[in-house]
């Protein structure tokens, strides 16, 4: 999986607020006309070294203390940008991407030097200050982003359906116990009534401080009367939702979801490892092995996130040059 950095501290410039501030006593913004809350081309610092979320109300430019309080985007480290809707959070907060350079990078994500060559402030300048809450209407909120992706493990027509040799480390719900999950097959019924996966799983033993022998689980998926999976590794058992469950599996439009409990994805401490050794999660020896110090086989254990208009483009984000983005809540609208 690929692992995204960001900058330990951020400053968003703000070229336009309108609205959306939430709350009784809303001062911003309405319907296109500027509020006197705050000025256009304020610009906010969020510190974020930490590692922690920290939400921001772009209507008032504010640091909000926690999840209750009204925000509508979220920067964390290591994770990158989220907005307040979908899989990231609990309001209605919608974006859409309204300016960007998208020769900037080529297909592979690498960097076409000759193309931020050419872009200067003086070229750039008139396009970007065109830009208006009204610069696009393809609004999306964020959809969760999980560790174990099914482009990961899934190969349509291949033996089992699966990619071989795939392999994932993952971190219970408990946030102290580890296992190795092999996607064995996937099978589709003739008739599409049911997708079920089937996973060979190793638990790591604390005790003699190596995987235990394997264990085979099937895990089903009626769609004609769709009930979703959670899996509790260490009882070996399918569990509720509100269980200690370590895997959830379901299928949602083309991806087959395999979630940890963690994050966007649940209340637990789960996530999935990133693996730094060259044969990935199948050369893990020891997954608490974990640190930024060469030689350790783990960076670490990343929750499942929220992943849309922030998360893009390329590799930085609302943070690349030239990008505007523009945040919607209900009728309102936020340009950033």
């Amino acid at each position: 999986m690929q692992n995204k950095y960001k900058y330990l501290a951020l400053s968003i410039a703000t070229a336009l607020l309108v609205g959306c501030g939430g709350g009784s006593s809303d001062s911003g913004d309405v319907d296109g006309q500027p509020g006197s809350g705050t000025p256009d081309g304020s610009t906010v610092t969020v510190d974020a070294t930490s590692g922690a979320p920290t939400m921001l109300d772009l209507a008032s430019g504010a640091v909000v203390p926690t999840e209750d309080d009204v925000w509508h985007v979220v920067y964390q480290k290591y994770v990158g940008f989220s907005t307040n809707g979908g899989a990231s959070g609990p309001g209605s907060v919608e974006g859409c991407i309204a300016h960007e350079y998208e020769a900037l990078f080529d297909s592979d994500g690498n960097a076409v030097e000759s193309e931020f060559a050419a872009l200067t402030m003086d070229n750039t300048i008139e396009q970007y200050n065109a830009v208006t809450a009204e610069s696009c209407t393809d609004f999306e909120t964020d959809s969760i982003k999980p560790g174990i992706t099914t482009e990961d493990w899934y190969a349509y027509g291949s033996p089992n359906n699966i990619v071989a040799d795939n392999a994932f480390i993952i971190r219970h719900n408990d946030g102290t116990s580890y296992s190795r999950i092999k996607v064995t097959q996937y099978y589709m019924a003739p008739d599409h009534s049911s997708y079920d996966v089937s996973l060979d799983i190793e638990t790591w033993n604390d005790n003699t401080q190596t995987f235990d022998a394997p264990f085979s689980v099937t895990l089903p998926y009626a769609t004609r009367n769709p009930v979703p999976q959670y899996y509790d590794v260490n009882a070996k058992q399918l569990v509720d939702s509100d269980g200690e469950w370590d895997i959830h599996y379901y299928i949602a439009g083309r991806d087959m979801m395999l979630q940890t409990n963690g994050g966007v994805s649940g209340d637990g401490n789960g996530g999935t490892a990133v693996v730094l050794l060259d044969g990935g999660a199948s050369a893990v020896t020891d997954p608490t092995d974990t640190g930024r110090e060469e030689g350790k086989q783990i960076y670490d254990y990343e929750a499942d996130t929220g992943s849309g208009v922030l998360s893009e483009p390329g590799s930085f984000g609302p943070l690349q040059y030239g990008v505007a983005v523009v945040i919607k809540c209900g009728q309102r609208l936020l340009l950033t």
